[in-house]
């Protein structure tokens, strides 16, 4: 009976054997696989990171456009404001200027005006 259990367990371990043998050789295809599924995958990565490079190149070369218009429409708001204070410094001072002569033509007018009336009652009586 030793020896039939001695066998059953020679036979066990020898099974054992086998089968760590078998799932060690499915372990090593499965690193395998990986191994080559990674390889494919770093070989499309570097193109990925060419398109990602030439992409963040555009996009700094837009902005920079971007900031350089943007600074030209600020300098022309910049002019453009600066020539309607201009403008309205000029309409300011012809008015000051302009006001009093034109405030004492009025009433001049309006006294002429109020003498011809004057007269023209006093010649229809």
């Amino acid at each position: 009976m030793e020896d039939a259990l001695r066998f059953l367990l020679y036979l066990s371990v020898s099974a054992l054997c086998l089968s760590m043998i078998y799932f060690f050789y499915r372990i090593t295809k499965s690193v395998e696989a990986v191994q080559r599924d990674l390889q494919k995958i770093s070989g499309q990565i570097n193109p990925l990171l060419d398109s990602l490079n030439i992409l963040s190149r555009s996009v700094k070369s837009l902005s920079d456009d971007i900031r350089d218009q943007l600074q030209k429409i600020n300098w022309i708001v910049d002019e453009v404001k600066s020539k309607v204070e201009t403008v309205v410094q000029i309409e300011e001072k012809v008015r000051d200027v302009m006001s009093n002569p034109v405030h004492n033509i009025v009433e001049t007018l309006q006294g002429i005006k109020k003498g011809f009336t004057t007269a023209f009652n006093f010649f229809k009586k």
